[in-house]
């Protein structure tokens, strides 16, 4: 009879340390996860100073949850895009889920499933935005697009691929 109850004792303190280890893991991940996402524009600006000329700058910043890319058109000092450079940016469709997710899914090749579900949950429950604005010379914003990346169709197709 006390070897029953001390297994059944080990079984739930095993129970118990497995599912605290986990929850623990999960927030490391959270906390990495954050720390990699506020330190992004300093692996990505110097790559856009590499592109950037006279007629153009780009540039990256996070402000948690949220991701800006802006594109500065140095020598336009008009106040709205002309309509054929409006045109040619709406056609490109959801610019934003397009080029995140073709990002995220090359690093979902390298990871695991696990880490790959954490990030799509990660995505999710914090809310994670991503925004690209283009500016005029003098700083006025000429378009916006701003898409909450959890309600981009390829995160549901992110999450299809990972359940099949």
């Amino acid at each position: 009879m006390k070897k029953i109850v001390i297994l059944i004792l080990l079984s739930v303190v095993v129970g118990i340390a497995f599912l605290f280890y986990q929850n623990y893991q999960e927030k490391q991940f959270k906390s990495d996860f954050k720390r990699n996402f506020e330190s992004m524009p300093a692996l990505l600006n110097p790559e856009l100073n590499k592109m950037n000329d006279k007629f153009m700058d780009a540039e990256f910043m996070v402000i948690y949850p949220t991701m800006i890319f802006y594109l500065d058109m140095n020598f336009f000092k008009g106040t709205t895009l002309p309509p054929e450079a409006k045109k040619s940016i709406t056609n490109q469709g959801k610019m934003i889920c397009q080029t995140m997710f073709a990002k995220l899914n090359q690093q979902f090749n390298v990871t695991s499933n696990r880490e790959t579900k954490m990030v799509l949950d990660l995505l999710q429950s914090e809310k994670i935005t991503a925004e690209i604005k283009i500016r005029n010379a003098f700083g006025q914003d000429l378009y916006t697009e701003k898409q909450l990346l959890s309600s981009c169709p390829e995160y549901s197709t992110a999450v299809y691929n990972l359940n099949q």
